[in-house]
């Protein structure tokens, strides 16, 4: 996932990329503390999944909002 970050760096910005990364590797790690999903970890982990999304939404939304290209130069909000 933070390797995917890296590609859309430039869209999503600097303190929106950090933020991504930070919450992708807190994931990752509350997954590997609950293997067998019995602590709850996995749940907290899914959470910050749905909150890397909401991130990516808003950012496809104010593009989109702003008429900004995708690589392809059209304007799509993706």
């Amino acid at each position: 996932m933070i390797k995917a970050f890296g590609l859309v760096r430039d869209k999503v910005g600097e303190e929106r990329y950090a933020r991504l990364v930070a919450m992708a590797e807190q994931a990752k790690a509350l997954f590997l503390e609950d293997p067998e999903e019995t602590n709850g970890k996995t749940g907290q982990g899914i959470d910050l999944i749905w909150e890397i999304d909401t991130l990516l939404e808003e950012v496809r939304d104010e593009r989109y909002a702003a008429g900004l290209p995708d690589v392809d130069g059209r304007v799509t909000g993706d």
